[in-house]
């Protein structure tokens, strides 16, 4: 009877000497190549999982309740050790941008940065690993979604994947925290709220109530509140904001308004939940007094949770080994600057995550794109993390 052929050990150093740059160009490329606005990701995630596929990992479309938006569910078989996760989104923001150009050492197009060439860093560390045939203590699976970008993404995908228990014992979001490690990062939600005003457009000399004199009231009980706020400061994320982006009410000088409109973000605590803080705008919105006639019609959804991580995680420390093993120098502990799927499956899978990502530029600007020497040290972070956090279980 034949004998099985003989896995090869975990052996990092040796594992970063086989990426190739050109296969990562490649990939991140072609992933480009396919326009992927936020809920029109479809083409691009099938992509991925069938290049997946081709590597020899078991790949699934997993549709659950999102039928319209499949995510991509790769695994690689090791041994029953900790299954190690790295996920991303392969959706982009839906803004223009020129035409997709490849050099020899970048990759310029939307969703370059953000975040196809990380992605493609991922399917490297598959890449390599099956290459070098090595015996994995554990389980790496890839996880590639749609439904990210707000506001026409707010995390659903990959939240349905978490509630049906597709997770790993520990992720990696590989994005963000290019230089440092976050370990606690404030929730984000979004308000539309309209001050709408019973009846029709009318002369100011009618007396007729002003949903302009309603909104600024509001306006001003919010600021009084952010006030409030900027006095505690978390020691990670600092104080909650609440920002006022957009108003907007009236089209003449000496006509009173039917709607106003007013837009903005709530950034709350890790120690807070959405519910909390929506409970509290609910409460503000009732203490400001208003004529029968002007009513409040709300819209406060989360764009992700907060979250907070024990500094002490095996993982980060895996990660800060990694990270200066491969670029020479410490990597800290720190806030997340921007949301991401982080919290989500700290929150809804109970697992450790970090976000970590090679540097980016023009992230949902102009030009996005991608150095290919960025995304090659961040192949060999992954595997550096892979071999020190299984070594160290």
């Amino acid at each position: 009877m034949p004998t099985a052929e003989p896995r090869a050990p975990l052996d990092a150093q040796h594992l970063r000497a086989l990426i190739r740059p050109d296969r990562l160009r490649d990939l991140t490329a072609a992933l480009v190549a396919i326009p992927s606005p936020t809920g029109q990701a479809r083409e691009c995630t099938e992509f991925y999982a069938q290049h997946l596929a081709g590597l020899g990992l078991e790949v699934t479309l997993e549709t659950g309740h999102y039928p319209d938006h499949p995510s991509a569910v790769a695994r690689l078989r090791g041994r029953g050790a900790p299954c190690v996760q790295f996920d991303g989104h392969t959706d982009t923001v839906p803004l223009p941008h020129p035409p997709l150009v490849v050099t020899a050492d970048r990759i310029v197009g939307r969703g370059a940065a953000d975040m196809k060439g990380p992605l493609a860093a991922v399917a490297e560390v598959a890449a390599v690993l099956v290459e070098a045939g090595v015996d994995l203590p554990g389980d790496l699976l890839i996880t590639a979604h749609d439904l990210h970008e707000a506001p026409g993404g707010l995390g659903e995908t990959i939240t349905d994947l978490c509630r049906r228990g597709i997770h790993g014992d520990v992720a990696i979001v590989a994005e963000l925290g290019r230089d440092v490690v976050p370990v606690a990062g404030r929730g984000m939600a979004i308000f539309e709220l309209t001050v709408r005003r019973a009846g029709e457009l009318c002369h100011e000399v009618t007396g007729a109530p002003n949903p302009l004199d309603t909104a600024q009231e509001v306006i001003a009980r919010l600021f009084a509140r952010r006030a409030e706020l900027a006095a505690v400061s978390d020691p990670w994320v600092g104080p909650e904001t609440i920002f006022l982006g957009q108003c907007h009410g009236g089209s003449f000088y000496n006509q009173v308004p039917t709607e106003v409109f007013l837009n903005g973000t709530w950034r709350f605590s890790p120690r807070r939940t959405f519910d909390e803080v929506q409970a509290e705008l609910q409460r503000l919105l009732e203490s400001v007094a208003r004529p029968p006639e002007i009513t409040f019609d709300l819209r406060f959804f989360q764009v992700r949770p907060s979250f907070s991580l024990d500094p002490g995680e095996p993982v980060i420390a895996a990660l800060q080994g990694a990270y200066e093993a491969v670029h020479g120098q410490p990597l800290p502990l720190a806030a997340a600057a921007a949301v991401c799927d982080v919290p989500v499956l700290i929150r809804e899978a109970g697992i450790p995550c970090l976000g970590h990502g090679p540097v980016s530029h023009g992230a949902h600007g102009e030009p996005e794109w991608i150095a290919v020497e960025d995304l090659v040290r961040t192949t060999g972070v992954y595997l550096e993390l892979l071999a020190r956090f299984w070594q160290s279980g």
